[in-house]
């Protein structure tokens, strides 16, 4: 298993990961943490509703609050983003989690996590939720 935000090799581009390490680095700007939008699976697998697969642990997004704002940025960059568009709602609530993060993506490149935790987010955090496609797409 990796460190908290430590992907594998081959996943994201090595000039992407320097870019989300310079915001993750600074901790009075950024922190940061997993979201999920609806509760933890039974199990602590979540499924592929694509191929009706058990992925290798709990699909969640990696994100960061940002200080200065109180938002709560999900970074889409590497994943598939319209399977995110599916699960990212106001109309399903989202959940804080912690685990630990496996070495593999999930099928849609999403962190899986093991060993998870969830705390329901407040509506005001949940609306504090905004998107970044990475550096490639700003």
């Amino acid at each position: 298993m990796s460190q908290l935000f430590a992907y594998p090799a081959g996943h994201i581009n090595p000039k992407d990961l320097t870019w989300w390490e310079t915001r993750l680095q600074d901790p009075t700007k950024y922190t940061p943490c997993f979201i999920r939008f609806g509760a933890l699976p039974e199990g602590g697998k979540s499924r592929n509703h694509r191929s009706n697969t058990l992925e290798a642990g709990v699909s969640v997004y990696q994100a960061y609050r940002s200080i200065n704002t109180g938002s709560y940025i999900i970074m889409l960059d590497g994943i598939d983003q319209i399977s995110a568009a599916f699960c990212i709602s106001d109309e399903v609530p989202a959940f804080f989690v912690t685990g630990d993060l496996l070495d593999v993506r999930g099928s849609d490149g999403e962190p899986l996590l093991v060993n998870c935790k969830a705390k329901r987010m407040t509506k005001k955090q949940q609306q504090a939720i905004r998107l970044d496609l990475g550096p490639s797409k700003q």
